[in-house]
Formats: structure tokens, sequence, C-alpha cells
């Protein structure tokens, strides 16, 4: 989760490890928080009125044999920010 990764942040600083230079961190949740805290965390959004459609279509398709056309955008999306980057070579 964001909550988690920010935890991540801050225990990666105390430590001395700057990030991303030293560590990429992720969350999960795309939190409002997430685009402020230093430096800023990418995480995966998700769309959750998707994943109820999703799930609806579903049981609509179980109940009734009809097969209906799928969603066709994703269910995530990765925000990417600045506590991301390339992994460096040793």
């Amino acid at each position: 989760s964001d909550g988690i990764a920010a935890g991540v942040l801050r225990g990666a600083r105390n430590r001395g490890l700057e990030v991303p230079r030293d560590l990429s961190v992720t969350g999960w949740d795309d939190l409002e928080i997430a685009r402020y805290i230093p430096p800023s965390l990418t995480t995966v959004h998700v769309d959750l009125q998707g994943l109820g459609r999703r799930a609806m279509i579903r049981l609509v398709e179980a109940l009734s044999g009809v097969e209906l056309a799928p969603p066709s955008r994703p269910l995530n999306e990765v925000i990417w920010r600045e506590s991301t980057a390339v992994a460096r070579t040793f």
C-alpha cells in the first residue's frame, strides 16, 4: 500500500539510503498523499468502478449464459513518479 511504501521511504532515509538512487519504492492505491511526499511515490492506480463492473458482467454471464463484451480499459495503471529509477549496474 502507499502508506507502507511511505514508511519504507522514511526508513530508507533514516538508514542513509537515497531513493531512487539506492532503492526504488512503489506503492499500491494511488492515495493523494503519494504525489506530495518526497520523493513523490510511484504507485498503482486501481479502477475500483471497473473492477465492480467486471464482477457484474461475470455474474450476468454466469446467470444468463449470454457472453457480454469485456471492458476495454485495464483495471490497473502504474503512475510513474520520482521514487523509482532504472536499476544500476555494478
